[in-house]
């Protein structure tokens, strides 16, 4: 591959055609017919991937407080960011999701986002993010 990592054919895994996940959260892409062609990214590069066209770029979601209740989970991937450029994107696609993340997210008056652990707002643009994350307000005293 020119202008790539050298990687041991050993490590390799065989791939038709298609991208596919090992136990080690590698995403391993099939570039060409012969193993050196493989090429072996950790899972922080998919959205770069995805720019490419050789991958789906894969966001955590986190859910807190009721949220997390309401949902029945703690986290779940997104593999379809597809049209999401800011983090009310995301939240509109997971709202649309089920019913039960409707209701969850329709329950929660103000929600408050974090993208990669900065607080943020649903303005703001996920720019190559890994992590988001929803949360009702939390008071204090």
């Amino acid at each position: 591959m020119e202008n790539g990592p050298s990687i041991d054919c050993h490590h390799c895994h065989h791939v038709s055609g298609h991208a596919q996940h090992d136990e080690q959260r590698h995403l391993i892409v099939d570039l060409g017919t012969n193993c050196r062609d493989y090429l072996v990214v950790s899972a922080w590069l998919h959205s770069s991937l995805a720019a490419w066209g050789q991958g789906a770029a894969i966001m955590l979601v986190c859910y807190f407080g009721a949220l997390r209740e309401r949902l029945g989970i703690k986290s779940e991937e997104i593999t379809d960011l597809s049209g999401c450029h800011t983090a009310g994107d995301i939240l509109t696609k997971l709202s649309a999701k089920s019913e039960r993340h409707h209701q969850a997210f329709s329950s929660i008056g103000n929600i408050c986002v974090a993208v990669d652990q900065e607080h943020a707002s649903l303005e703001s643009p996920l720019d190559g993010a890994e992590e988001i994350a929803f949360f009702p307000p939390v008071t204090g005293g």
